[in-house]
């Protein structure tokens, strides 16, 4: 059973005889029923386009009213095709093969459009070719030339049919005066038949016989009192304005017959202005919108760029003032700390005293100051007791510490932290131990290696003792008791190694004058 679903649709029709129909038609609940109908027909004075024209105005279709439009003697065919399911665009390039195969002329002289037909279910379905020439087109669109945007489809009754009376015999006029049957078939197709004459037509039959308009979903309206012969003039309108409430006709739109533009239904166009203007005022609305947070936030960016420069002021005069501050500060401070900067011993005093109290019993293998601060490394052939009290004794050192003592071989390595500093408070000083002569094993030797550049630099005269001062030669002294192992030779370079020296006797070191006393401590005010 059709299925409609249109509000109200509007049929017209013509021949070549320039008889015109229309009937407006609108849906009650699951039928469809004939409101109203018109017919006219051309003369010398009025042309098929103007009659049409009239034809519509006096239908008074309302802004939903579809408009279909067809010529009961097109001249055209169709052909209905099983196909499987594809895609528009794929179906249609398989449908011009199916054309070219079907169609008596050639492909590229017909104008042709499709429906697919409901109910089909799986894999496949039945499509619905129809076709008319190009001439016949073209003559057409000048029939309908007065129904200016207007226009929702045009197509042949015949392709109209299915779902609209399926399974319903139907007999429609045809080119020449014919008529023609269209019988269902398998698949919702149809068979076509030349109908000689009514009396071999079946009798329930849609658009011949005793009850031309005669169909379940139709209520024929003032259609049904007029002449047998005038209700079967009206059936192939009426079945163009069935067609136009059904469910398939909104996507037959999409694939029929192409319409000019000029000639296409310019439906809802209060409602299509409408929300136009709506766009553009959404958009105005929002223009603005955008405009005014873009001031806003201009404004604030100026704002903010004007604090900017004002803080960057205050901070430039700010820091000069704290240049300012600060010289005069540093200024003041370098006055009170001038007066209060306390004499310190220098290195060549520092170094000349270790080397006094250590004296011939050890060397120092490394010297380190730091801002008055020294460290040492003593390498000791014999111990010296009580070393830590020794150099503390000393009136410019201080803060004497044994930081580590390693005995290998018989030889003794330290090392020793302390600061150069002359004696404060209840300190007392001392004279340096008298020098002893360390006595070695008799077979123990060791081997010279004078390293000149290592060698410390002597201190000027005017703040060592005599023997300190001495001009030296570049070697250091011979250990006493020791005997020198000769340096081995080296090929091409030099004379020949000397040979072993003989022990070289102990002389006494007279002991060094004292040293000053140390300056006096200025008081703090």
């Amino acid at each position: 059973m059709t299925t409609f679903t249109g509000t109200s649709a509007i049929a017209l029709t013509w021949g070549t005889a320039g008889a015109c129909r229309g009937v407006f038609v609108e849906r009650v609940r699951d039928r469809c029923r004939v409101v109203r109908s018109w017919e006219g027909a051309t003369s010398a004075e009025r042309s098929l386009a103007e009659v049409l024209a009239e034809g519509l105005r006096a239908l008074a279709p309302t802004s939903s009213t579809v408009v279909v439009a067809g010529s009961v003697d097109f001249g055209s065919g169709f052909v209905d095709v099983e196909m499987p399911v594809l895609r528009p665009d794929e179906l249609r390039s398989a449908l011009v093969f199916e054309l070219r195969r079907c169609a008596p002329i050639p492909e590229e002289k017909l104008v042709w459009g499709y429906r697919v037909l409901p109910g089909g279910s799986g894999p496949r379905r039945v499509v619905r070719v129809y076709y008319l020439r190009q001439a016949v087109w073209e003559r057409c669109l000048s029939d309908l030339s007065g129904l200016v945007h207007s226009l929702d489809l045009v197509v042949p009754p015949a392709a109209a049919l299915d779902p609209v009376l399926a399974r319903t015999p139907v007999a429609l006029p045809g080119p020449g005066g014919e008529s023609f049957l269209y019988l269902p078939g398998e698949g919702g197709r149809r068979q076509v038949q030349p109908l000689p004459s009514p009396a071999v037509a079946p009798q329930a039959l849609f658009g011949l016989g005793a009850a031309p308009l005669e169909a379940a979903v139709l209520v024929p309206g003032p259609l049904g009192e007029k002449p047998v012969e005038r209700q079967a003039e009206f059936a192939p309108t009426v079945l163009l304005g069935m067609y136009g409430l059904s469910q398939t006709f909104a996507a037959d739109r999409r694939t029929g017959l192409d319409l000019p533009y000029e000639l296409r239904s310019r439906r809802h166009r209060q409602s299509q202005l409408l929300a136009v203007a709506l766009v553009v005022y959404i958009a105005a609305v929002g223009l603005y919108g955008l405009a005014k947070v873009y001031g806003e936030r201009q404004g604030l960016y100026a704002r903010l760029h004007r604090e900017r420069v004002q803080l960057e002021s205050d901070i430039e005069a700010a820091n000069r003032q704290l240049d300012q501050d600060q010289a005069k500060l540093i200024e003041q401070l370098r006055g009170e700390t001038a007066d209060l900067a306390e004499p310190r011993p220098t290195m060549a005093a520092a170094l000349v005293e270790i080397t006094r109290r250590v004296g011939a019993a050890g060397w120092c293998t490394s010297f380190r100051w730091n801002e008055g601060a020294i460290g040492i490394q003593l390498r000791e052939s014999q111990e010296l007791p009580d070393l830590e009290l020794i150099l503390e004794q000393s009136p410019v050192l201080g803060d004497v510490r044994q930081e580590s003592k390693k005995v290998q071989a018989g030889v003794i390595d330290r090392k020793v932290e302390m600061n150069a500093r002359y004696d404060i408070g209840d300190e007392q000083s001392a004279p340096p131990p008298a020098p002893t002569t360390p006595v070695p094993p008799a077979d123990e030797g060791y081997d010279e290696a004078v390293d000149d550049a290592a060698a410390p630099a002597a201190p000027p005269e005017g703040g060592l003792p005599r023997e300190q001062a001495e001009p030296s030669s570049g070697l250091r002294p011979t250990r006493p008791g020791v005997r020198l192992r000769p340096r081995p030779a080296m090929p091409g370079v030099g004379q020949p190694a000397m040979p072993r020296s003989q022990p070289v006797p102990a002389q006494a070191v007279p002991p060094p004058p004292a040293p000053p006393p140390p300056a006096p401590i200025p008081q703090i005010k």
